[in-house]
């Protein structure tokens, strides 16, 4: 609390040292979206940042914005709760709330447009505040790269956006969150009662099971593919536990109340592969089909995205995880135009016996007659 009240008095001086900015610019490292985007600024940037924020108080149902103003100012919540709301008739009704460490407007900023809601504290609340030109110069060329990443994102792996601009595509994406994980890290919990929809940014996540007293990974989620959809969309507790299998990962998550601004045919899409996912796991895990190791040969194929490129992607990850045989090896190593290095990775991945690479071996033919003396034909 007495680190608070020193870091609004020092945001309320104009000038402060040295060594208070410092200071400050660690501290702030609580707020989450100030620290997403000052991991990424150099220490130079990062003091020029802090020395342009400024801090404002608001009281309880004191306007900050209303629809239709022009925005001139990010915002982060420095303390307290905003709620962003829109009229209908003569009812508001609210459509999200911004908690401690979250910003608004950055959107509206960069892309020089209105804001289309209104918004007011619901408490007595603090505001970080930067001016758009401090803001665009700071740290315009960093959103306005997260927005296309991620506008790219929702086009290619959510269905049935393929007729919708790239505008709305863009406010899609913005409502997403973004969450970095470590391997081993749980996502969700299963029972747990969750309202939003996950998908695999970057990296992996797996499905897990517990069989034999002991959390068995049931099948490996690549880019683009969804879980946890029975949460957002049927409202019931998640069926399964999720934790990351790679060493990075980092996932997309849309609430509930967010996704109204997709598409029905989306949303029907969604639902339909919801269905055809329980339906699979109910065969898998009944038939007492679990694996012997840590992934299901039979069960994967059955866990399978809304979206052509996530269902391509997970077929490499169920051709990678099948059980090794020296007739496989082979079939694999037969595939033409490929690169020595990338021979060898499909060796490394998919060899039982882990052939040595010596400095004789200088090109494929010298890896093929390799292969070939030391594994045995079928």
């Amino acid at each position: 609390m007495e680190d608070n009240e020193k870091a609004i008095n020092l945001l309320k001086n104009s000038e402060q040292s040295y060594e208070e900015l410092e200071w400050l610019s660690i501290f702030l490292l609580c707020l989450e979206d100030y620290r997403n985007y000052a991991k990424s600024l150099s220490q130079v940037l990062l003091i020029q940042l802090v020395r342009n924020l400024s801090i404002t108080m608001l009281t309880k149902r004191q306007h900050l914005f209303k629809k239709g103003d022009h925005a001139t100012t990010w915002y982060i919540v420095f303390e307290g709760e905003l709620e962003l709301y829109h009229t209908v008739g003569s009812e508001n009704k609210i459509v999200n709330r911004i908690p401690k460490g979250k910003q608004v407007g950055e959107r509206e900023i960069l892309r020089h447009k209105s804001y289309n809601l209104s918004c007011i504290p619901n408490k007595t609340t603090w505001l970080l505040c930067l001016p758009q030109k401090d803001f665009i110069s700071l740290l315009g060329d960093q959103l306005n790269n997260r927005l296309l990443i991620i506008r790219n994102f929702v086009h290619s792996y959510l269905p049935n956006l393929e007729s919708l601009s790239w505008n709305y595509k863009e406010k899609i994406g913005y409502l997403f969150s973004l969450s970095e994980y470590k391997r081993g890290e749980t996502v969700i919990n299963k029972d747990y009662q969750d309202d939003k929809l996950y998908f695999v940014y970057e990296g992996e996540a797996a499905i897990c099971v517990d069989f034999e007293n002991r959390m068995k990974n049931v099948v490996k989620l690549g880019k683009g593919m969804c879980f946890a959809e029975e949460c957002a969309l049927m409202n019931k507790p998640c069926m399964f536990n999720i934790r990351i299998s790679s060493e990075r990962a980092v996932i997309a998550s849309i609430r509930r109340m967010d996704l109204m601004m997709l598409p029905d045919e989306t949303i029907a899409t969604l639902k339909k592969n919801l269905q055809d996912k329980i339906k699979s796991r109910r065969t898998l895990l009944d038939g007492g089909n679990l694996p012997r190791g840590t992934y299901s040969t039979d069960g994967s194929p059955m866990f399978k995205s809304a979206n052509r490129q996530a269902r391509e992607k997970l077929m490499n990850y169920i051709l990678r995880n099948k059980p090794c045989t020296p007739k496989r090896i082979l079939n694999i190593s037969r595939v033409r135009n490929k690169q020595y290095k990338e021979y060898l990775e499909v060796l490394r991945d998919c060899s039982p016996r882990r052939l040595k690479v010596s400095s004789d071996m200088s090109n494929y033919h010298d890896m093929k007659h390799k292969r070939h003396s030391s594994l045995p034909f079928p």
